[in-house]
């Protein structure tokens, strides 16, 4: 789910492609951005572009 954030799919595109409801798609976004301590996609993108640029 997370790649399909990233790759910048709505909670409805995730949800379709899932087989899942799109209120399950919003409390799994919520569960990942807390345990990441974030509040938004954007906060996402960056980690994930830090992670990549250093390698870790």
């Amino acid at each position: 789910m997370v790649a399909q954030v990233l790759e910048g799919h709505s909670s409805d595109s995730i949800a379709k492609n899932l087989g899942i409801s799109v209120g399950t798609v919003r409390i799994h976004r919520r569960n990942i951005y807390a345990k990441l301590q974030i509040s938004s996609q954007q906060e996402l993108f960056s980690i994930f572009y830090k992670r990549i640029m250093t390698g870790r």
